[in-house]
């Protein structure tokens, strides 16, 4: 069995520069995706910001338009002490 050492292994100067050139256009493809994301997710937020901002207003014009009677405002619902309380299962 013959093994070749690393040290007998030549690699040209040309294969070392093309090998460098491929890691640095991976390199660079690999930050520009990470910004391209970074910039689709905030460009997503902000709309979603303005989407919540339009429903709050479209919800709470109406409100704000009709005094509340105190003849209009519903008693509030008592509690029942005989219901268990909700228990949290951990599930693995």
């Amino acid at each position: 069995m013959k093994r070749t050492s690393a040290a007998l292994v030549l690699i040209s100067p040309h294969h070392l520069r093309q090998a460098l050139f491929l890691v640095l256009a991976l390199l660079l493809t690999l930050v520009a995706g990470q910004l391209y994301h970074a910039w689709q997710a905030s460009k997503v937020e902000s709309q979603l910001a303005v989407q919540v901002v339009r429903i709050h207003e479209s919800r709470a014009a109406p409100l704000q338009t009709t005094p509340i009677m105190r003849s209009q405002v519903l008693p509030a619902a008592s509690v029942d002490d005989s219901t268990p309380a909700p228990v949290q299962r951990w599930v693995f």
